[in-house]
């Protein structure tokens, strides 16, 4: 949302007008300035934050949107339309070549000259728009996301060269026993469906950081640094089995995060021998440039050293569901103290076909191939409910992005089960379940004992403190 703003000297009375949103508010007097009676010499557009310093360091005080001026339209915050009034009280638009920039702290708050065009009438970034092949319809909702309704057999999964001649497999051939349809407090999802026979992608932006190789090693040891950052984790993990998927029930948040990292909740399923590195991942993420809690998958089948990514973004993941955008928003999301919501997920092998299905929300939005894995992942070894942040250092102490509600253990993850070999959904031991907490004075975990929830943890943490450093 915007407001408009203008202030101009009125020629008669000397006075200077406001004018905001099409209605004059009211007038500075003339006679109440010195030099500014005539005319202004200095004119400047911007934003302003005060740093007190008071815990002996830079306030974590926001400015703007609160994200880098990089991050570009529906990120970073904006000023647009530069004007001024000249002599002859002409409104004119600002020579981009003498506008000077200036930036106090840029590693706290930075600043770029925008090049935006008009994009069905609304103002975008071009390096934003990711056009996706196939397009039969083109929505964008209330928040301003724009997703692609895409032909089902142009998607993005059949570039991959395993799958140049893949017969799409449409629902699972089979569903673990034990698998019972849900009572979901709300939908969560999105309101719309894009037309029969296609799906919809979320266009996303082109810079958004690709899954790093020392990504997988952070989900088996805590704090491993993949260069733009360390990994934290508060964790619980089935280990050294023969499982044939995983569910469970996360619970939703709207995390803060800082200085361009991320916090998410989600589900691992792992496999590593000697053969490769096989993962897949299901949860929710507030990651750099959004102001959402959005749906996220990810994938590999080397430890995310040269394959994989998140969503739809390269090839590999089937999408077959016309009711569910990954990358898409999660709303409403939990309040602190209020009414809570949690996304149902469901990870399982299908016998007959060898594909990993994933359900959420009762929905089977699609499957990862199993040709697209290496041949050693007829099962996982590992299973892993995670929440997970990045520590960047930037500030030369601890982070302040949060994990889940922001709070130490209230809130968690339930009904931790596991597919077995024989198909069957069974509830994790509680014996068996290996907790990991990479900073407890960070974030921390603690097993739950709450009646009708299932094997379950809470999870969670501010991040930086006296403590946390």
């Amino acid at each position: 949302m915007e407001k408009w703003k203008m202030l101009f000297q009125d020629k008669q009375s000397g006075n200077w007008w406001l004018r905001i949103q099409e209605k004059d508010v009211g007038y500075w007097p003339g006679s109440i300035f010195n030099k500014l009676s005539d005319r202004a010499d200095y004119v400047s557009w911007g934003g302003e934050i005060f740093n007190s310093g008071l815990e002996g360091h830079h306030t974590s005080t926001q400015m703007g949107s609160g994200h880098f001026a990089g991050e570009g339209y529906r990120k970073a915050s904006y000023v647009r339309n530069l004007r001024y009034v000249d002599e002859s009280r002409t409104i004119k638009d600002a020579d981009p070549h003498k506008l000077v920039p200036l930036v106090s702290r840029p590693e706290c708050y930075d600043l770029q000259m925008g090049n935006l065009k008009s994009y069905d009438g609304r103002p975008i970034s071009s390096h934003e728009i990711i056009e996706h092949t196939g397009a039969i319809k083109t929505i964008q909702d209330e928040d301003g996301d724009i997703i692609d309704c895409v032909d089902i057999y142009k998607q993005p999964a059949f570039n991959h060269p395993f799958l140049r001649n893949h017969t799409i497999q449409m629902k699972p051939s089979s569903y673990p026993s034990g698998m019972e349809a849900e009572t979901l407090e709300a939908e969560l999802l999105q309101d719309w469906q894009c037309p029969k026979g296609t799906i919809p992608i979320v266009r996303s932006p082109q810079h958004r950081p690709r899954r790093k190789t020392s990504r997988f090693s952070s989900s088996i040891q805590p704090d491993v640094n993949d260069g733009d950052g360390t990994h934290e984790h508060a964790q619980v993990g089935l280990l050294d089995g023969n499982y044939f998927g995983a569910s469970g029930r996360l619970n939703v948040w709207k995390p803060a995060t800082y200085n361009g990292e991320f916090s998410l909740a989600q589900i691992l399923v792992l496999e590593n021998n000697a053969y490769g590195l096989n993962i897949v991942e299901a949860g929710w993420q507030v990651y750099p440039g959004t102001n959402y809690t959005r749906l996220f998958i990810s994938w590999t089948r080397d430890g995310y050293q040269e394959t994989g990514c998140y969503n739809l973004e390269c090839p590999g993941f089937v999408q077959t569901s016309k009711k569910l955008s990954l990358g898409g928003k999660i709303e409403p999301v939990s309040q602190y103290a209020g009414p809570q919501f949690e996304l149902s997920i469901y990870i399982h092998k299908d016998k007959k076909s060898g594909n990993w299905w994933l359900r959420i929300q009762e929905i089977d939005v699609g499957y990862w191939p199993g040709s697209i894995f290496t041949k050693s992942f007829e099962k996982a070894a590992k299973l892993y409910w995670s929440g997970e942040i990045v520590n960047s250092g930037s500030q030369g102490r601890h982070t302040s992005t949060q994990m889940g509600s922001g709070h130490f253990p209230s809130e968690g993850i339930r009904n931790i089960r596991y597919v077995d070999e024989t198909g069957a959904i069974q509830d994790a031991a509680p014996g068996n379940v290996a907790p990991l907490v990479s900073r407890p004075e960070c974030y921390d975990l603690q097993m739950g004992n709450l009646k009708n929830y299932g094997i379950h943890f809470f999870y969670g943490g501010p991040g930086y403190s006296d403590k946390c450093l």
